[in-house]
C-alpha cells in the first residue's frame, strides 16, 4: 500500500510541475482546434498539487485516523 501511495504522490507532483510550468511560460495548447485557456492549468495545478500533499502525508503516516 505505501508504495502505490508514494507512486500516487510522485506523480500527482510531476503533473502539477507541469501544470506550473505552462502557467508560467504561458505557453499556447490547442487541442482539436479549441484554445486551452491558461487558468484552466492554474486550476489543475492546485488540484494536482492538493493531490500530492494528501498522498505525501498518507505515505509518511500523518493521515487522520477515522
Amino acid at each position: 500500500m505505501k508504495n502505490i501511495v508514494k507512486f500516487n504522490f510522485l506523480v500527482f507532483g510531476f503533473i502539477g510541475v507541469i501544470h506550473l510550468l505552462r502557467v508560467l511560460t504561458q505557453f499556447e495548447v490547442i487541442v482539436v482546434g479549441y484554445r486551452i485557456p491558461v487558468w484552466f492549468n492554474a486550476l489543475l495545478f492546485l488540484l494536482a498539487g492538493w493531490l500530492a500533499y494528501e498522498n505525501y502525508k498518507l505515505y509518511k503516516g500523518r493521515s487522520k485516523k477515522r
